[in-house]
């Protein structure tokens, strides 16, 4: 059974009501930006080994809700520095966030530490959760991870 949902103004005027319907139980009022969940995908690369590293990365967007999923990343590490580049216009933070993950750092397991930028198509990661510089040589590998943030 579907609810109904109101939108108020959504053709310009300040008292138009216009009505449609979404899943069980939900009924918005005011203005709705989007609905409907945006699907993508895009290439990620990592900076911080001797080759170029990329993957595959998915996000959905609901609202201002994203989900990403970031792929594992692996290679020979030759900087003490790594960054995911290329995160979509659509899909990039409004304020800096950090969130925990699990990496391997010249081959010894870390809990390390990845920050959103505000404003930015870059993702900084760091080895520890005291935002520690990675081993410049060795195996540097990001394990797949999903990351929740919210744009407003």
């Amino acid at each position: 059974v579907a609810s109904r949902i109101l939108l108020r103004g959504s053709s310009g005027g300040d008292g138009d009501v216009q009505e449609g319907t979404l899943g069980d139980g939900l009924i918005l009022t005011g203005t709705v930006i989007s609905v409907v969940p945006v699907t993508a995908t895009f290439t990620i690369t990592a900076t911080g080994f001797t080759t170029s590293v990329t993957g595959t990365a998915r996000y959905v967007l609901l609202g201002t809700i994203v989900v990403l999923f970031i792929p594992s990343l692996t290679g020979t590490s030759n900087a003490t520095t790594l960054t995911l580049t290329g995160l979509p216009a659509e899909i990039q933070p409004t304020q800096t966030s950090f969130e925990e993950l699990r990496a391997t750092d010249n081959g010894i397991d870390v809990l390390s530490i990845a920050r959103l930028n505000a404003a930015s198509s870059t993702i900084d990661l760091f080895s520890s959760l005291a935002l520690g510089v990675w081993t410049a040589l060795g195996t540097k590998t990001i394990y797949p991870l999903y990351i929740v943030y919210h744009r407003s």
